[in-house]
């Protein structure tokens, strides 16, 4: 079954082949193949269809995404996505370091009393809960961070 309607520039084009068992998904630009992803089972090509329809690319490989519960799963978002997730996780970055440098620190330009009095109070802000939880949370989205930047272009 095919249904034809002529889309318009902007849209996204999106050809299904079923082949016997196999199913072939290629993305279309002015009528014409720019991408096309390998042949899959029926259950693959549903779930790369599903992803289409949230914005998001097919899987382009499942021999790494094996069906072991143990290891984490890769998953796929769109580049919008993950840019919006990245600026968000820097603003978490950023604020966690506002707070934990909030207190003064000792400088050349204060005296050795006034020094002394900042380092006291700069030690006791360290022991509160609200500087360990920034840390934590700057360490936490740090590590969120380098887990959505692309590592390679598939």
């Amino acid at each position: 079954m095919c249904i034809k309607e002529k889309a318009q520039q902007d849209q996204e084009v999106w050809q299904i082949n079923i082949c016997d068992e196999k199913v072939l998904l290629k993305r279309l630009e002015n009528g014409k193949t720019v991408e096309s992803y390998r042949p899959t089972d029926k259950a693959k090509a549903i779930q790369d269809i599903i992803s289409i329809l949230r914005g998001l690319d097919p899987m382009r490989d499942y021999s790494s995404a094996q069906n072991d519960k143990n290891v984490p799963q890769p998953f796929q978002m769109s580049v919008s996505q993950a840019a919006k997730i990245g600026k968000n996780l820097n603003k978490v970055v950023s604020c966690a370091i506002r707070v934990t440098a909030g207190v003064d620190q000792p400088s050349a330009k204060y005296s050795d009393e006034h020094n002394a009095s900042i380092k006291q109070k700069r030690e006791a802000f360290e022991q509160t809960d609200i500087f360990k939880k920034a840390v934590q949370i700057g360490t936490l989205a740090e590590e969120a961070l380098s887990l959505i930047q692309p590592t390679e272009l598939l």
